[in-house]
């Protein structure tokens, strides 16, 4: 839990960071009786505290995923709070950030996907019909200019059953004309395999 001491002498302990910046008024909403940072507020603390442009993307997608904020709510709260330290930091992942992205690790394939392969922006999560509007799937990334659907294989994804959906679904795909390019998560890590695969 992060705890705005706001000049108090409360000190980082387990469990508990503390951050000296000052939650003005009205930033501050009560919850249970408890005082608590609005969402855009706390959100911002938490992409100050990331180190980087990627980690800060993934922090407001599943923040947006939530949903607790918003793109465009995060967008007025970085622009009424020009001033603050570290708004030219964050400002670079909102624009990176997708509302419809369902795990982190999806986020973290569509940037391979986007930053790294300049494919660009891709679809996330959208449902796909074939001609005669019977349901496809709902793949997790889709470029429809290039009929190419991502797709993150987490460890649900190794059960017996579920691998046989998903091989029925990867069929389904490519019967609509759509390739099928599947990541685990170990190749997160390794960029450049991802890409070559793209």
């Amino acid at each position: 839990v992060t705890l705005a001491a706001n000049g108090g002498r409360v000190r980082t302990r387990d469990g508990v960071l503390v951050s000296r910046f000052t939650v003005p008024p009205d930033e501050v909403i009560v919850v249970n009786g408890i005082r608590c940072a609005r969402a855009e507020r706390a959100l911002f603390d938490e992409l100050r505290r990331l180190r980087g442009r990627r980690e800060r993307t993934v922090a407001i997608d599943m923040a947006c995923a939530l949903p607790i904020s918003s793109i465009v709510r995060m967008d007025r709260y970085l622009r009424i709070r020009r001033w603050y330290r570290d708004v030219r930091t964050v400002r670079p992942s909102l624009h990176l950030a997708d509302e419809h992205s369902w795990s982190p690790q999806e986020c973290w394939f569509r940037m391979i996907w986007e930053v790294d392969a300049g494919w660009g922006h891709p679809i996330c999560n959208r449902e796909v019909h074939d001609l005669d509007g019977r349901f496809v799937g709902i793949p997790d990334l889709i470029d429809p200019r290039r009929a190419v659907v991502g797709e993150f294989s987490g460890e649900l994804h190794r059960d017996k059953e579920q691998h046989a959906s998903d091989v029925a679904r990867a069929a389904d795909f490519r019967a609509v004309g759509l390739e099928i390019v599947e990541v685990v998560g170990r190749e997160m890590r390794q960029r450049d395999v991802v890409v070559q695969r793209l």
